[in-house]
């Protein structure tokens, strides 16, 4: 890069931050949008509760498990041809979920997607990293978090009305057009960097253990209700969890390049940062996911209703969001995350109240109650999981960060989708569910209690991330960071 602090960023180099905000955009966009379409994927392919929690689900696990991973090729081969290769499997998986003959293959599709997808956004991050002076990296980050935030607060209400208007898959072929839009700019505009010590091999037994830790827990959460909690598949899939994931820390604790440091959560404030990023995003999937489906498989509306209904939940973190960042560096965080934590549990909780007879009105206020307070956890997380960590630990803590977050959200998913499962398990008892829970039965007041409960889990998880928030300490005044990513 030829740019100078005195000239700015140059044409140049902020038409390759608008291509890269647009990337984010793209793979956040997915997750984002995907709760919407649900029902309707649902009802085409005749799938169970189970199947389209797999959906989201292998996207998210698949995206968290191999992030480390292909940001650790990107140093080994080049962040340009990881980029390449990520934003190329982006266009492939979505055009191929656009046509998808089956729930199998969308969910397959899907997990595709989530590899593509892990490599993009950490080539991202360090393209800017390193061809960016540091003068200018703040600004160029915050363009770049332009896309990201734009496909998070734009996800619903542009996957309801193509639902609407069009159908889901067209959700899908906006993506592939999406992509390849920015694989040609790619080509045109993206620089190639390298780390300058790259590690000298992949870290093979902390992948293997880890994703095995992973795996088996989403699997024994999402499909426990059904096949039974005490049958010997489930209750083996949560025994091996634990243990694959006490392998991995005795592994990635002996390892001379392990895959993740866990020696950075020996730092308060970065551990306690994780917890409540994880714990805000928990139950921001989880109540778009379980309104999505109530909203119009029991309720009666469209795609694009629902969708924009859910848009108070943006409004008002918008709102609050602008708030608690003019306030971050100028209070303790705390007085920012307990107040955030609380109205989000409180709006949850009014919400998991919902019935076959309420109307679109009942769910404005505790919507934007909640909204209101996850908008005031987002920039306080952010800045305590980067509050002690030395400089040198930047890059790697932004990574094991953003897997906390994928993790968050990919939890948030299968057990409000478990919960859910079994609590219409649990009230039709007389009706066997070895092929699964349709998305309908019949019986709208049992679906409107399985709802209820499930959002308690978000309650839940959001009185968790208050109490961390308690014991997190007060971050130490500290420049500014470059990477906000």
């Amino acid at each position: 890069m030829t740019t100078s602090p005195s000239a700015g960023l140059g044409r140049r180099t902020t038409a390759m931050l608008v291509l890269l905000a647009l990337a984010s955009f793209v793979v956040i966009l997915n997750a984002a949008a995907l709760p919407i379409p649900l029902p309707s994927i649902m009802e085409d392919f005749g799938a169970t509760l189970e199947e389209i929690t797999w959906v989201l689900g292998a996207f998210l696990t698949v995206f968290a498990l191999l992030l480390i991973p292909c940001a650790r090729l990107g140093d080994i081969c080049g962040r340009r041809q990881l980029f390449l290769t990520g934003i190329s499997i982006i266009a492939v998986a979505s055009a191929a979920s656009a046509a998808a003959p089956s729930i199998g293959f969308l969910v397959t599709a899907q997990a595709v997607l989530g590899a593509g997808a892990a490599m993009v956004e950490p080539a991202i991050h360090a393209t800017i990293r390193t061809t960016i002076p540091a003068q200018l990296q703040r600004r160029a980050f915050g363009i770049q978090a332009g896309g990201f935030f734009a496909g998070g607060a734009l996800g619903p209400l542009l996957s309801g009305a193509l639902t609407t208007a069009l159908s889901w898959e067209f959700i899908f072929w906006m993506d592939t057009l999406l992509a390849v839009a920015v694989l040609i700019g790619a080509v045109l505009l993206l620089p190639d960097s390298r780390a300058l010590y790259p590690p000298r091999r992949m870290d093979w037994p902390g992948l293997s253990s880890g994703a095995l830790a992973v795996v088996a827990l989403m699997f024994g959460l999402i499909e426990g209700a059904t096949r039974g909690w005490g049958a010997p598949m489930i209750t083996g899939s949560f025994v091996v969890s634990a243990l694959a994931a006490a392998l991995f820390a005795v592994v990635e604790a002996r390892a001379a390049q392990p895959l993740v440091d866990l020696a950075l959560f020996r730092y308060r404030r970065f551990a306690a940062g994780n917890v409540v990023r994880a714990a805000t995003e928990f139950a921001s999937i989880g109540i778009f996911f379980a309104l999505s489906h109530f909203l119009q498989v029991q309720l009666g509306y469209s795609a694009l209703s629902a969708g924009g209904l859910l848009m108070t939940v943006i409004a008002a973190s918008i709102i609050t969001a602008s708030i608690a960042e003019k306030l971050t560096t100028r209070v303790d965080v705390r007085w920012l995350l307990l107040p955030g934590f609380a109205l989000a549990a409180a709006g949850t909780y009014w919400t998991a109240h919902v019935t076959t007879d309420v109307d679109w009105t009942f769910f404005l206020a505790p919507l934007a109650l909640f909204g209101a307070g996850i908008g005031l956890l987002e920039s306080p997380a952010d800045t305590l999981t980067r509050a002690d960590l030395p400089a040198a630990s930047s890059e790697t803590g932004w990574r094991a960060s953003y897997v906390t977050y994928l993790l968050g959200i990919a939890l948030g998913v299968a057990v409000v989708s478990g919960v859910w499962q079994d609590r219409i398990v649990a009230n039709v008892a007389d009706t066997p569910f070895s092929d699964g829970i349709p998305g309908t039965l019949g019986r709208p007041d049992v679906f409107a209690d399985a709802v209820n409960t499930a959002l308690l889990s978000c309650v839940v998880v959001a009185l968790v991330g208050l109490v961390t928030a308690v014991f997190a300490g007060k971050p130490k005044a500290r420049s500014p960071q470059p990477d906000t990513g």
